[in-house]
């Protein structure tokens, strides 16, 4: 797993937002009264991302154009991820114990850099990262192979010299077709977990067992 450049998703894989990002997509619907449930509508909007998932909120009944329900969304998730979505245990450590080695370290998230940028400035990581970005930045999602080329691309490396870590399947078997190197994340909770383990190149449970 020796490496020099690392790249890392942000939700369930640095930070344990799982909780946090469900609220902040639901409470949209609480606000106008909206029944739902939950345990249905969660995986329907996850892969939709945030102007899909304003669309599907408008037939649903909420008031607005698809951007201002997206704009509410957004405001919800940046106070929550803001001051309720804290680091995982080992991270801090992890990332300090690389840095400090000369590694580069970069972060690819689905979430919009308004929520995502807060917070790892937050939590006091955002300056350990060479780049930030999110999969907006590129026009891609994690299920295109082309997202993790263009990102190659921009770092100035080769694909298998990435070391890509995600709690994700889809974005882990993506990663490792771009030809990148993967470590899978076995965070609590993790929204798409199942198979990961066979799907990337090894697998932990928390960033400790790097350290």
């Amino acid at each position: 797993m020796e490496s020099k450049i690392y790249v890392f998703d942000m939700d369930d894989t640095l930070v344990d937002s799982h909780l946090r990002y469900t609220e902040g997509i639901l409470q949209v619907l609480d606000e106008e009264g909206i029944s739902y449930d939950a345990d249905t509508l969660i995986p329907i909007l996850n892969p939709l991302g945030f102007p899909k998932s304003a669309a599907y909120y408008s037939r649903l009944g909420v008031p607005g154009t698809p951007k201002e329900i997206v704009e509410r969304m957004l405001d919800t998730m940046q106070r929550l991820y803001e001051t309720r979505v804290p680091l995982f245990d080992g991270v801090l450590p992890y990332l300090e114990k690389r840095k400090a080695e000369g590694a580069r370290l970069f972060l690819l998230t689905a979430t919009p850099h308004r929520v995502s940028d807060a917070c790892l400035r937050a939590n006091g990581i955002f300056d350990f990262f060479e780049q930030v970005w999110c999969t907006e930045d590129f026009g891609y999602t994690k299920g295109d192979t082309a997202l993790f080329l263009k990102m190659a691309e921009a770092i100035g490396c080769e694909p298998k010299d990435v070391l890509y870590f995600d709690d994700g399947v889809t974005a882990i078997r993506t990663a490792r077709g771009a030809g990148m190197r993967t470590c899978g994340v076995l965070t609590p909770l993790a929204v798409e977990s199942e198979g990961l383990t066979e799907a990337a190149d090894t697998c932990i449970v928390s960033f400790k067992e790097l350290l």
